[in-house]
Formats: C-alpha cells, sequence, structure tokens
C-alpha cells in the first residue's frame, strides 16, 4: 500500500472551508478507502495545534473572536 505523508495544511485542507481543495479531497478519499496509508511528521501535532489555533483566532471555526 502506498503511504502519503500529511502535513498540517493538507490536514487543514480537509476542516478548514477556506483551504479546501480538490486534490485534498481525493487524498482523504484514499485514505478512507483503504488505498493509501496515511503517514504524519513528528511535529505534526505542534503544527495541527498551531493551525487550529489560528483559526479560532481569526474566526474560522469555533473558539474565535466573532
Amino acid at each position: 500500500m502506498k503511504r502519503v505523508v500529511v502535513d498540517a495544511s493538507l490536514a487543514g485542507a480537509w476542516l478548514l472551508p477556506d483551504e479546501q481543495s480538490d486534490a485534498a479531497a481525493e487524498i482523504l478519499r484514499q485514505i478512507l478507502d483503504g488505498r493509501r496509508e496515511l503517514a504524519v511528521p513528528d511535529l505534526w501535532p505542534y503544527e495541527m495545534m498551531n493551525l487550529l489555533v489560528s483559526a479560532g483566532r481569526s474566526g474560522l471555526i469555533l473558539g474565535g473572536p466573532a
């Protein structure tokens, strides 16, 4: 099975409406269908925390300013 390394920008495209792309959606379909295996770098949790905090502060997700 092919492995795909997912960074925060790709995962952000799955979570944030303003970051969505057809390429990111296709990779997610392949992972969910079992055609690709997901791998993340060691810094991924920190990158995701930064992405989510930034999105919250900018109001893109709940918890940010109105």
